[in-house]
C-alpha cells in the first residue's frame, strides 16, 4: 500500500470526505486531491502533510510498514537513504543532453537504493525488448521501474540507458563490448542488437529494478 492509498484508508476511517483531506494536505484545490487518488501517486512535497495526516513521524516513514512492501520490491533490497523521481522516457532524454532534471511536474517517487548518486532517477519500462523469453533468466517486462545512475561506472553487460542525437526519447538495452566495438543489445532475441555510433551517448547505468504491486 503506497502514501496516498494509505491517507485513503485513514480518510474513510475517520469519515472524512476528499475536499476534508485536501484541506489538511494543503492541496491548492480539492480536485488536486482528488487526482492523486486516480493516479494513485501524490507529489513529493506533500508527504510531510500527509504523514502528519496519517500520525507518521517523517523520520521513521523509511522504517514504518508503509513502504516495507515497496522496499522489499527492490531487486536487491539494499538500504533506502532518499525517494527518487519516476520521469518520462523523453525527460530521461532531455536530461542526458542537457544534465538539467525539472522536477516541478513529476508526481511519482519512490525509495531510492542508498548507493544511487544525487542524479538518479527511475524510469518505467515500455515495450518487451528487454524481457527474456526464457524463465529464471534477468527480465524487464513493460510495467517494471528501473533505477538509472548517471554516475554509476559503465563497464560491458550492463544495463544502460542510451540516447541518439536523432531522437527524443531515451532507449533501454545491455551494454555491449566485443573486440573494441560497441553494441546495444536487447535481451528479447526478436529485437536486433545494434552498433554504436559517434551519434549514440550512455544517459546511465541500471543500478536496480522495483517492480510494483
Amino acid at each position: 500500500m503506497n502514501l496516498i492509498e494509505k491517507v485513503e484508508e485513514k480518510r474513510r476511517e475517520l469519515g472524512l470526505s476528499k475536499a476534508d483531506v485536501a484541506r489538511q494536505l494543503k492541496a491548492p484545490t480539492s480536485q488536486n486531491y482528488n487526482n492523486w487518488v486516480y493516479r494513485n501517486s501524490m507529489p513529493k512535497h506533500f508527504y510531510d502533510a500527509a504523514y502528519t495526516f496519517l500520525g507518521i513521524s517523517a523520520d521513521r516513514i523509511i522504517a514504518s510498514t508503509l513502504f516495507a512492501k515497496e522496499i522489499s520490491n527492490i531487486t536487491y533490497a539494499p538500504p533506502v537513504k532518499r525517494m527518487i523521481p519516476v520521469i518520462s522516457w523523453v525527460q530521461a532524454g532531455e536530461f542526458c543532453e542537457s544534465n538539467i532534471l525539472e522536477l516541478h511536474d513529476v508526481d511519482e517517487w519512490l525509495p531510492c537504493p542508498a548507493n544511487a548518486s544525487d542524479k538518479a532517477y527511475g524510469l518505467r519500462v515500455k515495450g518487451d525488448s528487454m524481457t527474456s523469453p526464457h524463465r529464471g533468466e534477468r527480465s524487464y517486462p513493460e510495467g517494471i521501474v528501473i533505477y538509472v545512475d548517471p554516475e554509476a561506472p559503465l563497464s560491458s553487460g550492463r544495463r544502460v540507458i542510451a540516447k541518439s542525437n536523432s531522437s527524443d526519447e531515451a532507449t533501454f538495452k545491455t551494454y555491449v563490448e566485443d573486440d573494441g566495438v560497441k553494441f546495444l543489445k536487447p535481451i528479447n532475441p526478436q529485437f536486433p542488437t545494434k552498433e554504436m555510433t559517434s551519434e549514440v551517448h550512455i544517459c546511465g547505468v541500471i543500478i536496480g529494478s522495483y517492480w510494483p504491486e
